[in-house]
């Protein structure tokens, strides 16, 4: 993995690794854990990498602890984290609701001006 990192780092192709754990708890922290292991890897073998979060589902607290964490890794990811939330669509809305799941913070609309908190 990582020879094909360096290959794409040497051209002007973008390489993306996206990862996501929607699993029970137990694994969830497993695989938050490889997360943040491969973030280390990354930057000890110099490939290109920022951390990308979604916030939605995590209390600001959470997020502070998070970046702190990805501090410890590398001060600049931790500059360079990307903040990313839900677009509360009427069938993401549905679906979140039948699971009884309720955002912290979501955009109503496509239009990124417009992000809300729950109250």
């Amino acid at each position: 993995m990582f020879e094909l990192l360096e290959l794409v780092d040497k051209t002007e192709y973008l390489f993306i690794v996206e990862t996501s754990f929607q699993t029970s708890q137990e694994q969830n922290l497993k695989g938050f854990n490889l997360q943040l292991q491969a973030l280390q890897n990354l930057v000890l073998y110099d490939v290109t990498c920022w951390p990308r979060i979604v916030t939605s589902f995590s209390p600001k607290e959470n997020f502070i602890i998070l970046k702190k964490i990805i501090s410890e890794i590398d001060r600049k990811l931790a500059e360079e984290i990307e903040i990313e939330d839900i677009f509360l669509l009427p069938h993401v809305k549905e679906r979140l609701k039948k699971a009884n799941i309720k955002p912290f913070t979501y955009y109503k609309t496509i239009e990124l001006d417009k992000r809300e908190e729950c109250k």
